[in-house]
């Protein structure tokens, strides 16, 4: 008998334990997602009703420290491997910025790229990429492209090292520093590679109003050799297109001229809507459906060929990589660079 109670008080005791890790469990859970409320909470200073409430967090140096939020490390998905790779945030804004943009580019165009994409890279953090496979973010287009060191090495040629110095520089003298807003890291720091001299409002290419991403100047990018781009589609093939989407919209071969317009254009000269038949689309639609470099065209028709002539390459939304090296060109430091593509911002440390 003594042994069956040794037994049974050994059993109820794991038993007890087991439950009462449980508990404590959930308690600390949810302490630290309330926490986590409260130091990473909407500020809610944005006045405007016709203005999206930035949804970011506050810059609490305390919830960082005390470790409820890190943002001193992130998790990579390497696409080819299928991998997961853990990388200092610093290593992996270099693999960015060497893949994202020239190296040999200005070394304040590429300070603001940097710090563009530092900020990107913390909301990830914070908000995980849904094709990270429980990673923080993914190294391809989907989140930002990520090219490791010995990639990055091998692709500059000669000028490998002191490109590699150039990158270093710039990610090491804004470290910490991202993009804010009433006090918030920003959660859209969109970036692109060629404007169109122009760049666009956030609600005529993602229909929401960002405060932060309005229509601004950016002169000067005529020099970039994806500043201007044709492409020549014939007749029948440009109908086939259509119908593979749309169906049929009443176009044929024959009447294209005059049954495909342009309705309406953005602030900074994009096509905001065309009409193809008995179908009107988005010029966002439009160059996604026939793959253009941007949804800055025009169009002409000749010798039974559509010819559709574009300026600029990227969404056009946000930072041109191009025009923020022109500024830097023209004597502009990182953080100009950054508050004139991003309106009302500042540039903050988190740690």
């Amino acid at each position: 008998m003594k042994r069956i109670r040794v037994y049974k008080k050994k059993r109820i005791s794991k038993k007890f334990k087991r439950v009462l890790r449980i508990y404590i469990g959930i308690i600390a859970a949810v302490v630290i997602t309330v926490m986590g409320i409260l130091c990473f909470s909407s500020s809610g200073n944005v006045k405007s009703k016709n203005i999206e409430k930035v949804k970011g967090f506050t810059l609490d140096s305390e919830c960082i420290s005390k470790g409820i939020i890190k943002v001193d490390k992130i998790k990579v998905y390497r696409t080819a491997s299928g991998s997961i790779e853990e990388l200092t945030l610093e290593d992996y804004v270099k693999g960015v910025v060497s893949a994202e943009m020239p190296a040999n580019f200005d070394v304040e165009a590429l300070k603001a790229q940097a710090v563009a994409a530092r900020t990107f890279a913390v909301n990830k953090i914070i908000r995980h990429c849904p094709k990270g496979q429980n990673a923080d973010i993914c190294d391809s287009t989907h989140c930002q492209v990520y090219m490791d060191k010995k990639k990055r090495i091998s692709s500059w040629g000669k000028n490998a090292d002191s490109l590699y110095k150039k990158v270093c520089t710039a990610v090491d003298e804004t470290a910490g520093q991202v993009i804010t807003y009433d006090g918030e890291i920003i959660t859209h720091p969109q970036y692109f590679a060629v404007s169109s001299g122009k760049t666009e409002d956030s609600v005529d290419v993602f229909n929401r109003d960002i405060p932060y991403l309005k229509s601004v100047s950016s002169t000067g990018e005529d020099i970039a050799p994806k500043y201007k781009s044709n492409k020549s589609i014939p007749y029948s093939q440009f109908v086939r297109i259509v119908k593979n989407s749309y169906g049929d919209t009443g176009i044929n071969s024959s009447n294209l001229s005059s049954k495909v317009k342009v309705l309406s254009n953005t602030k900074s000269g994009a096509v905001k809507e065309i009409q193809i038949g008995s179908k009107k689309i988005s010029g966002i639609k439009f160059r996604s459906l026939f793959n253009l470099n941007s949804s800055y065209f025009k169009l002409s028709f000749n010798n039974g060929k559509v010819i559709i002539s574009c300026t600029g390459y990227g969404h056009n939304t946000g930072m041109s990589q191009w025009g923020a090296n022109v500024m830097a060109k023209r004597g502009k430091k990182y953080d100009e660079i950054l508050e004139h593509y991003y309106e009302g911002t500042k540039i903050q440390k988190i740690k």
